[in-house]
């Protein structure tokens, strides 16, 4: 019986660190690759808006006139 416990004990292993090491790698890319790409939506918000702000400027500039 005791030697039963012991096998299931030895069968009961985590990660190793090399496996824990890649699981850190691959989040290391995903986070970079998120970051990249919401860094581009703000700079093609900040164009739209000030497009969207110039438009808006010239229809002022017509009324006024």
């Amino acid at each position: 019986m005791k030697a039963l416990k012991q096998t299931s004990a030895r069968n009961q292993r985590g990660f190793t660190l090399i496996e824990v090491m890649i699981v850190v790698a691959i989040l290391g890319v995903l986070a970079t690759l998120v970051v990249v790409n919401i860094g581009g939506a703000q700079d093609t918000a900040n164009i739209n808006a000030t497009k969207s702000n110039l438009q808006a400027v010239s229809q002022a500039l017509d009324l006024f006139k």
